[in-house]
């Protein structure tokens, strides 16, 4: 905000300069009025008022709220609008440069003879081309006898020399000073962008910490070894499953809560209570804590075991000439795949990190384009469904695809109710979502009264926005008393 703040008054010095300048340039200054016409004087007025309006719009558009960037995006049009000014007047003025000689002739023979004379005074020259033409009799050029007698060969007895000689360091000037005030216009339109930017991560941040019961998003990192204790290590596997179902009822809840438009005073206490719950289970750090558990090695390990031995099955380990390079997102431990570091470079990655070794980040703030085609393999463990939004899940996925090299990998969990016993949701549909995200199926895993389902699936090509149509809302499959889970993609 700094760097935007300075660049703002630049822009309103600029202005100040411009409409200065605009103003005592307008004084009698034969030379000068000679040089800068009217016309180039209310352009320059006209732009130091448009620089501190600007200026104006910029101030308002910063002290609104963080989740209001209206005021800034109207900024940036309107910087715009005066890059290109800008861009009109110093182009105009580099133009003349080109044809200043002839352009000064023309307002010589224009000029009346008082203005001659005292132009020829002035430099102590005759005529303009020529001392013998288009002279007048003054003080300096006395008589004809005196002009004639003059050398034409030397520059400076004709007074185009001097006239374009201060022309040229003028206009030179002039234009320099546009293309430095063209310079502040255009970092300030990136500076204001780069706000922009900011405030948007920072309230979608806010979003999330809110989601977690307003706990801050980035907490101290604590090893692993202290946090899976014995309590939550004896703990039994039904207790950890009541834990995690329960959660993502509360969260799913939440996320409802907090889209609606208006909260009645029974949302908020409703929200308030949710939130309560949340706290007194101890947050998303105990959330993580019981998945840890559950995926413990006396506990029959994570679902990374189904995906290498999937991987095995095809081959994938053999006669690579490097490493598989594996996006784990969601990552609770980072030596899931320790049994597997021969042929497998994993990433772990998660919202809130456990552990130093995983690195902490919101898989739907990547960048897409530094992380295009980047990986071959994703793994997206009970992470689509912990995602309160449905458009947020679809984004997850369609962004898996671009992040993901040609024929890359993605193994996708689910808890299996999402797919048997939802609304909006079936095998059928699920597969076809992903066919329309260009990924063909693989491998399949889930049993009837069993807890999980696991896909794998290859990328087969980019996205086809044509094939989205029936997944941007919800269409009702089944009903009866069935969960929500629903998956929905944004064009």
């Amino acid at each position: 905000m700094g760097i935007w703040a300075g660049l703002t008054f630049c822009l309103l010095a600029a202005g100040v300069i411009s409409l200065a300048f605009s103003i005592v340039w307008r004084k009698p200054d034969i030379l000068m009025n000679m040089v800068v016409s009217k016309a180039d004087l209310t352009a320059g007025l006209i732009l130091g008022i448009a620089f501190i309006i600007s200026f104006f719009i910029a101030i308002a558009g910063v002290v609104q709220r963080n989740h209001v960037t209206i005021g800034l995006v109207i900024t940036n049009y309107v910087l715009l609008v005066d890059a290109i000014g800008v861009l009109v007047i110093g182009t105009f003025i580099w133009f003349y440069t080109l044809t200043e000689r002839a352009d000064f002739n023309v307002l010589w023979l224009a000029a009346t003879p008082q203005v001659r004379q005292e132009l020829q005074d002035k430099f102590q020259c005759c005529g303009y081309f020529m001392p013998n033409q288009s002279f007048e009799i003054s003080n300096f050029c006395a008589n004809t006898t005196f002009v004639n007698q003059l050398n034409p060969n030397v520059s400076s007895n004709a007074c185009v020399t001097p006239i374009t000689a201060f022309a040229d360091y003028t206009l030179n000037n002039i234009f320099s000073s546009i293309y430095g005030f063209m310079a502040i216009v255009l970092c300030l339109l990136l500076a204001t962008l780069c706000v922009i930017k900011k405030r948007q991560e920072d309230e979608r941040f806010k979003k999330i910490d809110a989601k977690r019961g307003g706990k801050g998003f980035v907490k101290r990192k604590v090893p692993i070894s202290k946090v899976a204790t014995a309590s939550t290590t004896s703990s039994k596997p039904q207790a950890s499953r009541n834990v995690i179902r329960r959660f993502h009822i509360l969260i799913k809840s939440k996320a409802q809560l907090e889209n609606k438009q208006m909260l009645s005073a029974q949302d908020v206490e409703e929200l308030g209570r949710i939130n309560a719950e949340i706290e007194e289970m101890g947050g998303l750090e105990w959330y993580q804590q019981m998945s840890a558990v559950g995926q413990g090695d006396d506990r029959g390990g994570g679902s990374e075991k189904i995906f290498v031995g999937w991987l095995k099955e095809m081959k994938i380990h053999e006669g690579r000439p490097d490493k598989l390079q594996l996006l784990e997102v969601g990552a609770l431990k980072p030596e899931n795949y320790r049994h597997s570091c021969s042929w497998i470079q994993n990433t772990p990655i998660d919202l809130r990190s456990r552990h130093p070794d995983i690195r902490e980040q919101d898989f739907l703030l990547l960048d897409p384009i530094e992380n295009q085609q980047k990986w071959d393999a994703i793994s997206l463990s009970l992470v689509v469904n912990f995602v309160p939004d449905s458009k947020d899940r679809g984004r997850m996925l369609s962004l898996a695809n671009t992040i993901l090299k040609d024929s890359g990998y993605l193994f996708l969990t689910l808890p299996l109710p999402c797919v048997t016993n939802s609304r909006y949701m079936t095998f059928d549909h699920l597969n076809s979502l992903m066919e329309a995200l260009g990924f063909i199926e693989l491998r399949r895993r889930w049993k009837e009264g069993g807890k999980m389902a696991y896909w794998l699936y290859e990328k087969q090509h980019e996205p086809r926005l044509q094939d989205f149509e029936k997944f941007t809302k919800k269409i009702i499959l089944r009903s009866g008393n069935r969960n929500n889970f629903n998956i929905l993609l944004t064009r």
